[in-house]
């Protein structure tokens, strides 16, 4: 492999990285409530990458604060 096509492949992968992690920012919405009460902690998200790139909804697996 020459190192155009490497650095093409790495391209590629970073753009679909990225493209992954903005639907998921969109689709990410803090509680209201537990905004209000300054709660914070982590989720683990599960999603489906389709073959034409788009994700299904994420589902969140469990919730830990």
């Amino acid at each position: 492999m020459c190192i155009y096509n490497t650095v093409q492949a790495f391209k590629e992968v970073f753009l679909i990285i990225f493209a992954i992690l903005t639907q998921i920012g969109l689709a990410l919405r803090y509680p209201k409530e537990a905004r209000k009460q300054k709660v914070q902690g982590s989720v683990t998200v599960e999603f489906t990458v389709l073959k034409d790139g788009k994700l299904l909804i994420p589902k969140s697996l469990n919730l830990q604060t």
